[in-house]
């Protein structure tokens, strides 16, 4: 498995030729499973349940971000989480994994 954000410049936003991640492509050996469409963006994303779900945050450029879980094999959310604020104490192990994998990816 293999994953990737395609990014483009948005026309307007006031980040002139600066690219962002819109979208989450999702392929095995080569050839392209899913194009995950972000809610405005895809920030962060990491493989989760050995590959069979992804786990990324999504959200606008400014005050909000969702932790979505994503079943590759449906096409579909199984999950979503407020990740603006903070999370709440029984938070799930694919956020908290997600959550700590964005800390350590350089900005």
């Amino acid at each position: 498995m293999e994953g990737w954000t395609e990014d483009w410049s948005i026309p307007g936003s006031g980040y002139g030729d600066e690219k962002l991640p819109t979208t989450l492509v999702v392929a095995r050996h080569g050839h392209i499973l899913r194009r995950i469409e972000g809610n405005g963006f895809v920030w962060n994303w990491i493989f989760w349940a050995d590959g069979r779900q992804v786990a990324y945050e999504s959200g606008p450029l400014h005050f909000g971000l969702s932790c979505i879980l994503y079943d590759l094999r449906r096409g579909r959310e199984i999950r979503s989480i407020d990740c603006y604020h903070d999370l709440p104490p029984n938070a799930p192990d694919w956020v908290l994994e997600l959550e700590a994998s964005s800390r350590k990816q350089p900005h």
